[in-house]
């Protein structure tokens, strides 16, 4: 199953990283000497480094990539089916 442009930036493309968009502006649109890029879409392509994907390169700006961990993440709101108590629980003994 082959996903739409749209929905794998959804699923694994993360924020600009501003700091790196401006490294490789400043290189002349040149990515760094051991990395990869993978053409995926139409302006998106991915940034590898050996086997691992380290960003992604969207239309002249690298973004990070999701982790696990960002694509699970669950509300810990009681109101949203997280686990209930989130919130600090102090005792107002005097």
């Amino acid at each position: 199953m082959v996903l739409s442009r749209e929905t794998y930036i959804k699923k694994y493309v993360g924020k600009e990283n501003k700091r790196l968009t401006k490294a490789y502006v400043k290189r002349g649109r040149i990515i760094s000497e051991n990395q990869t890029l993978i053409a995926k879409y139409s302006g998106l392509a991915v940034l590898k480094n050996g086997r691992d994907t380290v960003g992604y390169l969207i239309d002249g700006k690298i973004h990070s990539t999701k982790t696990k961990a960002d694509r699970s993440r669950k509300s810990k709101q009681s109101w949203e089916g997280g686990k209930k108590g989130c919130g600090s629980q102090h005792d107002d003994k005097k």
